[in-house]
């Protein structure tokens, strides 16, 4: 059961009495609000941009259109040939377009979860999902 408001209302970004300026911004009823991730922080009175510092790693997986290619970094320091790579998967992802088509099992038709990064599942909730793949030429 989704819970929506039915009356315009406003999302306070910090707690009152934490802060002198609150920032908040107008919301309709049914509007979705997407909160990125990176942003979010455990001290609760405000944010701490050290605790990118720590030298604690996430072992998780990671998400998102460039996880694939994480290893090459990023900053003044970025791998030169992150470019080529990307080229690269481009080039191969055209090529199977074009020769191949992608759809999903008719018995199983996926379930778009709304994330940050939009992740297809099947109807358990679970991440891998079936494709069925014919050859177009």
């Amino acid at each position: 059961m989704k819970r929506q408001r039915a009356h315009f209302h406003f999302c306070n970004f910090c707690r009152p009495g934490t802060v002198r300026i609150r920032r908040w911004f107008p919301r309709e009823s049914g509007q979705v609000c997407l909160v990125e991730i990176a942003q979010f922080s455990t001290q609760q009175d405000w944010p701490r941009g050290s605790r990118w510092l720590d030298g604690k790693t996430n072992q998780g997986d990671a998400v998102g259109p460039d996880a694939n290619i994480l290893s090459f970094l990023g900053g003044p320091k970025t791998c030169l040939r992150w470019r080529f790579a990307v080229l690269e998967m481009q080039v191969i992802y055209c090529e199977l377009v074009r020769k191949f088509a992608f759809a999903a099992p008719d018995n199983e038709p996926p379930q778009t979860r709304l994330m940050t990064a939009l992740l297809p599942m099947d109807s358990k909730g679970e991440r891998p999902l079936p494709l069925r793949i014919t050859r177009v030429l």
